[in-house]
């Protein structure tokens, strides 16, 4: 079984790689503060990546002792 943490490494590797495509195909030159850097699209892309494959992904928490839900 694949652990949680496997899926966000693979969601920010898969948003860095986006990232650098991006800046290749698309990105401004010159005047775009984030954009104009290969490594500054790089990490936004993977910061990206990450946080919409944690959006997802469950994470399995165990039920607190004070859940008001269960009767």
């Amino acid at each position: 079984m694949i652990k949680t943490w496997h899926y966000k490494l693979l969601g920010a590797i898969v948003g860095l790689i986006g990232g650098l495509v991006y800046y290749y195909k698309v990105g401004c030159m010159g005047s775009c503060a984030i954009w104009s850097n290969p490594f500054i699209s790089a990490g936004y892309g993977s910061l990206l990546g990450y946080l919409g494959i944690s959006m997802f992904v469950d994470s399995k928490k165990e039920p607190s002792k004070n859940d008001s839900s269960q009767s």
